[in-house]
């Protein structure tokens, strides 16, 4: 285990890797910078992975071994333990899953995609402590693992969870011919991290076709907005230079270009725009594509691959030819800028470009005995011909799909065009508005404070020196006309429990300010519900990081600020024959 790679020379085991963006396993306690994760280059071990159980790694030079590169933990967020509380973005995850996939990964595995709760029996937990026999520098929670997982402990989705979705989509519908590439990387990258670096790039090509993966994003690091930025690729045929003109790549953002890409008999010699995913209909092949904030979107077609091109009345685009090629320049990305084009072979294809933030909307759907493209802002979960919708906060659920369709639901579905999608508005009982309130508990405030890093609190609840507890008071109707209610409870300290009668539901070392609680987890339908919450303060000396420094200095003092509490709606839709 210690050696990275296994034993050499083997060809028995398809070698496994991984790659976070920090190392909460680790005793540092100070910000830890990881720019490898965010920079292309030959997939290899982490070497800080397993660090803690095995002391330092063996490095790893990259070198290619005969098996397909495969991710096994990648991780898509981190668990919070009481040295290190890490605070991730979507971006911090998702930019790295982009540069894995760049740099030849085709086996994408994730440590972990859903978060959970540890279980505790009759005579202990699941709970990675100091105090149980697994080597590790630090304590997790007893029961929360929620790891800031796409999708939380509480089956709750992220907005890392949306923008992964608009990935997996590309991988579906693309990866057969992503696949079969080799990663191609520019030569002496700049790795100096107080420098600025140029663009980072990589491209994935098999003889004349590929897609190009470019990052702008470095977690604690400055990406700024670089200018004139334009390809040049190698091709039997020449040089394929794109875009047209120079654009400038903003800061944060990374994607993926794909360039000579086999579509339905026509050949796209270059898109500014990211593939998405694609849709059959009626003799008629939907593909649709993801614009690149700040950069217009963009399609050059060989023109003897097309017989006839022409955009939809309502859409914003040119179209032109010039050279041998047919040009598409998109005014406005939208579910109205879409354009059909007739391949020489006799198919027909029509081209959708949606904003970014209407990529992280989108879900390909089996609804109705066909595939449909669906737009819905929230979690969707199908089952044919049943799809469920979820929304939080609004009970206003409003979806756009294509092709269209009869559909039924429990309340009126209110249709209306949108660009070549249809969009459906329901409005759902409304939830009664929710008063909960904290009372704290003064005589919790006698006990003095101990000192205990990591305070010790027990399955079952007992006052500790030095916490403070608050009941919390939820009344029979906060479930009322919706699935579910979160709790947000907005506090300051070092360490949350929460107890229901008397026994720990679920906890939290403080690492945003935010201790959620799902109602429908926990929650007597049949009666007002108490609910216990009890916070200790940081010592000044407490041996613990964090991203956000101020949950350190706040935490000194235990406080529940404010509890927003948000309804989750949710409404089926079923496809009529």
């Amino acid at each position: 285990m210690g050696r990275a790679g296994g034993p050499p020379g083997q060809t028995d085991f398809l070698p496994m890797r991984g790659r976070y963006p920090d190392a909460p396993w680790s005793n540092q306690l100070t910000r830890l910078v990881r720019d490898e994760v965010y920079r292309f280059e030959p997939v290899k071990f982490d070497p800080l992975i397993g660090e803690d159980l095995f002391g330092k790694r063996l490095g790893d030079t990259g070198a290619r071994q005969p098996f397909p590169l495969a991710m096994a933990e990648l991780g898509s967020g981190l668990q919070v333990n009481y040295r290190r509380r890490v605070l991730l973005n979507a971006d911090d995850v998702l930019a790295s899953a982009y540069v894995q996939v760049g740099s030849g990964i085709n086996m994408l595995g994730y440590y972990v995609f859903h978060g959970g709760m540890n279980p505790i029996g009759k005579h202990s937990s699941f709970q990675e402590s100091k105090e149980t026999a697994h080597i590790t520098p630090s304590d997790v929670p007893m029961i929360n693992y929620d790891f800031q997982a796409p999708l939380g402990m509480y089956g709750v989705a992220k907005p890392s969870f949306y923008q992964y979705r608009a990935l997996h989509l590309f991988l579906n519908d693309f990866g057969d011919q992503l696949a079969p590439t080799t990663a191609l990387f520019p030569t002496n990258p700049n790795k100096d991290l107080k420098a600025i670096p140029p663009l980072r790039y990589c491209v994935r090509a098999k003889g004349d076709s590929g897609f190009v993966f470019v990052n702008n994003y470095r977690r604690f690091l400055d990406t700024p907005d670089l200018a004139d930025v334009q390809f040049q690729i190698g091709t039997a045929t020449g040089p394929l230079k794109f875009p047209e003109k120079p654009c400038t790549v903003s800061h944060d953002s990374y994607f993926i270009w794909p360039f000579n890409l086999e579509m339905a008999g026509a050949k796209l010699r270059y898109a500014t725009a990211q593939p998405l995913c694609i849709v059959p209909n009626s003799g008629e092949t939907l593909y649709v594509f993801s614009s690149v904030d700040g950069i217009p979107p963009e399609y050059s077609f060989q023109a003897a691959s097309v017989a006839s091109i022409q955009a939809d009345p309502s859409a914003r685009m040119d179209i032109a030819k010039c050279e041998g090629n047919y040009s598409v320049k998109i005014k406005e990305a939208g579910t109205s800028a879409s354009f059909k084009l007739t391949a020489t072979s006799g198919r027909k294809i029509r081209v959708l470009t949606l904003t970014r933030q209407q990529s992280y909307s989108v879900s390909r759907v089996l609804w109705g005995g066909r595939v449909r493209l669906l737009l819905a802002p929230g979690q969707v979960m199908s089952e044919d011909p049943v799809v469920r919708l979820q929304n939080i906060d609004s009970n206003v659920i409003a979806f756009s799909i294509y092709p269209n369709m009869p559909l039924q639901a429990s309340v009126p579905l209110q249709a209306n065009p949108d660009g070549i999608l249809t969009r459906y508005t329901a409005t759902l009982p409304l939830n009664p508005v929710v008063a909960v309130s904290a009372e704290p508990d003064p005589t919790s405030d006698n006990i003095p404070y101990d000192g205990q890093n990591p305070p010790s609190y027990q399955p079952d609840f007992a006052q500790l020196p030095g916490g403070k507890t608050w009941t919390i008071q939820v009344p029979p109707n906060a479930l009322d006309n919706c699935y579910d209610m979160m709790l947000n409870v907005h506090y300051t300290g070092d360490v949350a429990a929460l107890y229901s009668r008397n026994r720990v539901i679920m906890d939290q070392f403080n690492y945003n300010g935010v201790f959620p609680i799902s109602l429908r987890h926990f929650m007597d339908k049949s009666a007002p519900h108490s609910l216990k919450m009890q916070i200790l303060p940081f010592k000044a000396d407490s041996p613990s990081y964090a991203d956000d420094a101020s949950i350190r200095t706040k935490g000194l003092e235990t406080s529940i600020e404010k509890i927003e509490a948000l309804p989750i709606y949710q409404i089926s839709i079923r496809a009529l024959p």
